[in-house]
């Protein structure tokens, strides 16, 4: 409870970092959800939020992972796509640098709005979602299971994936380089605006599917949208362990936090930065 009030103030209107790309949170309550379809309930947040002023009343938002699947004339324009990701990314660095993490960055947290006429998706308007399950970034707060969404599994780091199919057993907690390798597969996808697992569906059996995101990235990127955004995909993809979530005390200590601070300055640096300065004209 107090997890959530604290992060309901963050993501409120009056106290919403500027570049944290969400809805003006209104409130929140508490739901019991069915676990698997069985009697047993646990108690989850619901976070309710305010619709956009330029949104279409009758229309329900679209995920990006639905708008890849949209036919060709619908998709947003390249100006847009470079815009997307810019701001996906900075939202990122914002939630980091107020001390939070995400933990389910993926294309279906990510959402768009039609507009007041509901003729198309405003692409310039792109809103982060998920928020549900997001932690303060603290080896003292419990790291809660997180279901992000559709597919969710492949935006998961590969470290994370094998935490959770170890039962969390003597493997790393939570930490922002999972949040940063979410937001590198959700760039690979507007980069190449195609969902990710319809690249797996072509994956040879004998390779990892890290490693076969890595060859889309270099090998199908570059063509679309440049090698700058193919560079910052490769970075978030490959992004070095937070220290601090593995040496007992470290986070507290002074050199911790200039890790973690040295951390966050280089998100800003080699991905954040180098986003704004891939843009071209409408």
């Amino acid at each position: 409870m107090e997890r959530a009030r604290n992060l309901a103030s963050l993501l409120h209107l009056d106290k919403k970092p500027q570049n944290l790309r969400c809805l003006d949170l209104v409130g929140y309550t508490t739901v019991d959800t069915a676990i698997g379809g069985s009697d047993t309930k646990r108690l989850d947040f619901c976070f309710l939020y305010r619709p956009p002023a330029f949104a279409n009343d009758s229309s329900e938002p679209v995920s990006l992972r639905s708008a890849l699947l949209l036919p060709e004339r619908e998709r947003p324009s390249l100006a847009e796509r470079f815009h997307i990701a810019v701001t996906l990314a900075q939202s990122i660095l914002e939630f980091h640098s107020n001390n939070w993490l995400h933990k389910a960055v993926c294309s279906s947290n990510v959402i768009f709005f039609k507009d007041k006429q509901g003729t198309r998706l405003v692409f310039s308007e792109p809103f982060m979602s998920g928020f549900e399950f997001a932690r303060p970034d603290s080896v003292k707060d419990a790291t809660l299971d997180a279901f992000g969404g559709v597919d969710f599994d492949v935006f998961c780091h590969p470290d994370l994936v094998e935490t959770v199919e170890g039962g969390n057993t003597g493997k790393p907690r939570y930490q922002r380089q999972y949040d940063i390798y979410g937001l590198g597969m959700t760039l690979l996808e507007i980069g190449c605006w195609m969902t990710a697992t319809t690249y797996l569906k072509k994956k040879p059996e004998h390779r990892s599917a890290h490693d076969y995101f890595l060859k889309i990235c270099n090998e199908a990127v570059p063509s679309r949208m440049g090698t700058q955004f193919r560079d910052v995909i490769a970075k978030c993809l490959e992004w070095r362990p937070d220290a601090e979530k593995t040496e007992h005390d470290f986070a507290e200590s002074e050199r911790g936090k200039r890790e973690r601070r040295g951390q966050i300055e280089d998100f800003m640096l080699s991905v954040v930065n180098v986003l704004q300065a891939c843009h071209c004209r409408n």
